[in-house]
């Protein structure tokens, strides 16, 4: 009995420790899911370029020129210098950049008098003038960086007997060979060929005995054109302008024919020419005195002279005497100019400036009578 107490006590002991062990949970296998690869095209967005568009500007303005410095409006006789000057002058221009490498610009200028004096009168509807010009850009040449252009010229001038001139040029522009630094900048340095015809709007008619009358408004003209501009410190600049004319002037073939009548018949004598040397040269200066966001007040000067004429004749009589004459005009043109910026392709603006100038006295021996003339302009731009 005392051995069956032990065993069931034993039993009992070896079931308690069993219940009582911690119960570990058998090891669950997971599997992985397999990694898939997807492609997906990508799309790069960029910029599109602006189209191309025509793109250029037009000016209407309206300018009264005052009474030269010591002339008297209601006086015939003014003097010797600049008379009649006192007028209005309508100037419409504008520029239109057709394609990427061709552009036209015109220019109209209509005068109107405002003196009383209508004698000998000076500006008036037959002064009127226009200019058009055209461009024609080929670009570089070769693999140099020389721009070439080309420019064809058409001019109408309403003064003296008036005249119409056809004018072409061939432009190289050398600039980019030239002085760019901190101090001097090249902005163009053109040379190139010219050659131009211009005709008299009272061109006179051929004789009873077929020559051209004397003084027949036509003429031909070979020769260089050459512009250098330049960009100075502290808004100074430069201008050079040479045109290198041959003159050949004649009747309506372009061949001028002095006619001289020896025993009553007409002999036709040599051809005459003569050979101009305009040049031009400005010094300028532009400053902006006050500005904001729709205001701008700027200050323009030039000075110099517009132009110094060489040549070898000094007159269009076609002498046999060969005389020099040496003219020049000289003058200085200061400026204010108010701009009110209306929208960004609109604004509107006022001039007040003047002009000192010899205005009539020109020849090198005898120029002198320097006298102000002032002036008001008033205006209108649009750029598009």
């Amino acid at each position: 009995m005392k051995r069956l107490a032990l065993l069931l006590g034993s039993l009992l002991v070896v079931s308690a420790a069993a219940s009582a062990k911690e119960v570990v949970p058998a090891p669950v296998v997971v599997q992985e899911t397999p990694v898939q690869i997807v492609e997906k095209e990508v799309i790069v967005y960029r910029e599109k370029e602006p189209e191309w568009r025509p793109s250029g500007f037009i000016s209407l303005q309206q300018t009264y020129y005052g009474t030269t410095e010591g002339q008297k409006s209601t006086n015939v006789a003014r003097g010797d210098w600049n008379k009649y000057n006192d007028y209005m002058r309508t100037q419409l221009e504008g520029r239109v950049q057709m394609t990427p490498n061709q552009a036209i610009d015109f220019r109209s200028r209509l005068y109107q008098n405002t003196h009383r004096d209508t004698t000998n009168d000076k500006y008036n509807s037959k002064q009127d003038q226009l200019r058009v010009r055209y461009y024609y850009d080929h670009g570089t040449v070769g693999d140099t960086q020389i721009d070439a252009m080309s420019r064809l010229k058409y001019v109408k001038d309403g003064t003296g007997r008036g005249t119409q001139t056809v004018e072409y040029i061939l432009e190289f522009d050398f600039a980019k060979y030239l002085f760019n630094n901190d101090y001097v900048k090249t902005t163009r340095f053109v040379v190139g060929p010219s050659v131009s015809y211009s005709w008299s709007d009272d061109m006179r008619e051929i004789n009873a005995d077929g020559l051209a009358q004397a003084g027949a408004g036509s003429s031909t003209a070979v020769g260089i054109y050459a512009n250098w501009v330049t960009e100075l410190p502290f808004g100074f600049g430069t201008e050079f302008e040479l045109d290198t004319m041959n003159y050949a002037f004649g009747s309506s073939n372009g061949v001028f024919v002095n006619d001289a009548i020896v025993d009553g018949k007409a002999v036709k004598q040599a051809e005459k020419r003569k050979f101009t040397v305009p040049v031009k040269f400005l010094i300028t200066h532009g400053w902006n005195l006050w500005s904001n966001d729709k205001y701008s007040l700027d200050w323009y000067a030039e000075g110099g002279y517009d132009t110094y004429d060489f040549s070898n004749r000094d007159s269009f009589s076609f002498s046999e005497e060969k005389t020099s004459k040496e003219a020049y005009t000289l003058k200085f043109e200061p400026t204010v100019t108010l701009t009110y910026n209306a929208t960004n392709f609109l604004s509107v603006y006022g001039t007040l400036g003047a002009e000192y100038s010899n205005w009539v006295r020109t020849n090198q021996t005898d120029a002198s009578h320097w006298r102000w003339q002032p002036y008001a302009t008033v205006g209108v731009r649009t750029t598009f």
